[in-house]
């Protein structure tokens, strides 16, 4: 399947620990919503992550300049881990590839 579609999504950032009222740790989650473009998972991506445990779901292109080292997303409702990224000389993007969260 030949995937070529605009998304916006929300990049996600945990930073610090913060306790709430019960005293539970949690760290703080910051979200930032981009634009970027979905496409096809090629086959030697699809099955060199699935070689090491990881399902791909999604690959998203962004400028480089919206990224700035998040390693979640959220993609229609769904939390997504970004399990790699790859810089494109040719025009400065930002593929960002995701699986499925851990443990889900």
């Amino acid at each position: 399947i030949t995937v070529n579609r605009d998304v916006v999504f929300d990049l996600i950032s945990r930073t610090g620990m913060a306790t709430d009222e019960d005293g539970n740790q949690e760290s703080t989650l910051t979200k930032r919503t981009v634009y970027g473009k979905e496409e096809s998972i090629g086959q030697k991506e699809y099955f060199s992550a699935a070689a090491t445990g990881l399902k791909p779901e999604k690959k998203i292109t962004v400028f480089f300049g919206d990224y700035a080292d998040e390693r979640e997303a959220e993609v229609c409702g769904r939390v997504l881990d970004i399990y790699r990224t790859h810089f494109r000389d040719a025009d400065e993007r930002m593929e960002l590839y995701m699986s499925e969260k851990a443990g889900s």
